[in-house]
């Protein structure tokens, strides 16, 4: 009699132990299956940005990029713009600290270890709109640099 209630215990910690593997082994498939489906998304979004980016800019008041009813908003966020106007330096803002993009270097040809985003106000000359621009990333040491005027006062400055 106690030879069979010790192969019913092990019998019983078999089965336990099977369904942990058949449970493991069906999470591991679904993340497996969630991972490949992710990435046919992920390249697909890529390949949609990489198409935005490679069209001719637009002009600003024909840009719908955030419009509440914009259908096409992913396909056009990463849309170019044309504007004309003027920059507001003297708001400009450093978004950080930031880590330094892939491959930047600092002034002594090392890996710059960490920078601010330089984000500054346009004012659209014709819709006199105020827009915030993404300047791009300055290194810590040359932070002054990014909020500086890079035209005289007064000139309108156009850009894509």
């Amino acid at each position: 009699a106690a030879s069979r209630t010790m192969a019913a215990r092990r019998s019983a910690t078999d089965w336990a132990g099977v369904a942990a593997f058949g449970l493991v082994s069906c999470g591991t498939a679904a993340l497996g299956t969630w991972q490949a489906q992710r990435f046919q998304w992920k390249r697909e979004l890529i390949a949609a940005r990489e198409a935005a980016i490679a069209r001719p800019a637009v002009a600003w008041r024909d840009a719908r990029v955030g419009d509440a009813g914009a259908e096409d908003d992913d396909a056009r966020a990463c849309e170019k713009v044309r504007l004309r106007g003027e920059f507001a330096y003297e708001q400009s803002m450093l978004v950080g600290p930031r880590s330094a993009p892939a491959g930047s270097k600092g002034a002594s040809g090392a890996l710059a270890a960490s920078g601010f985003v330089v984000v500054t106000p346009f004012r659209d000359a014709e819709s006199g709109q105020r827009l915030l621009v993404n300047r791009g990333w300055v290194p810590r040491a040359q932070a002054d640099l990014g909020t500086r005027r890079l035209r005289p006062a007064g000139e309108p400055e156009a850009f894509e």
